[in-house]
């Protein structure tokens, strides 16, 4: 479908709500972190647990399975909800995840290391499932464009500089 000229103009002229902003800010702060857990939890896990390669790379195996799963469900979940509470919730489980990934590496109980790769992996993993819901459900159709790619193009910056500012 074709949008005339004019307007397209009167569009392009017209702010995008507030909410796509602070998904963009969410979306670039969640990557930055889940990058950063990914790309160490195995150098975090042979390092600071003592555990063997081919069990770190099973922890990484683990993030993805767990990602993929995670992303199904929320997507369920994100159909009744609104996008702000799960967003909430994701934060927290999220935090508690590197909590029990710190814990684990304070301590040395590797048990915890399953805990916050199932935690890392069910919650802030599956983030962009409900940012993308919550974009379309706060953006004027004719702005959908525009309003995915800011957080997307967020998201992206995240997952590029999370391994290094968190490395």
């Amino acid at each position: 479908l074709h949008t005339p000229p004019a307007a397209a103009a009167v569009s392009a002229k017209r702010p995008l709500p507030r909410t796509i902003w602070a998904l963009t800010g969410i979306s670039f702060l969640n990557a930055l972190g889940v990058q950063g857990v990914n790309t160490y939890v195995s150098l975090f896990s042979v390092r600071y647990l003592a555990v063997p390669l081919s069990i770190a790379g099973l922890a990484v195996s683990a993030i993805g399975v767990f990602g993929i799963l995670s992303r199904v469900g929320w997507g369920k979940i994100g159909r009744s909800w609104r996008p702000a509470p799960l967003i909430a919730v994701m934060s927290v489980g999220g935090m508690l995840g590197i909590a029990a990934l710190a814990i684990s590496g304070a301590t040395g109980q590797s048990w915890l290391l399953w805990i916050g790769v199932a935690m890392h992996a069910s919650f802030p993993l599956a983030a962009n499932v409900v940012v993308g819901a919550a974009i379309i459900s706060a953006t004027p159709h004719d702005r959908i464009g525009i309003a995915t790619g800011l957080t997307a193009g967020a998201m992206y910056f995240g997952y590029a500089t999370g391994p290094a500012l968190i490395g």
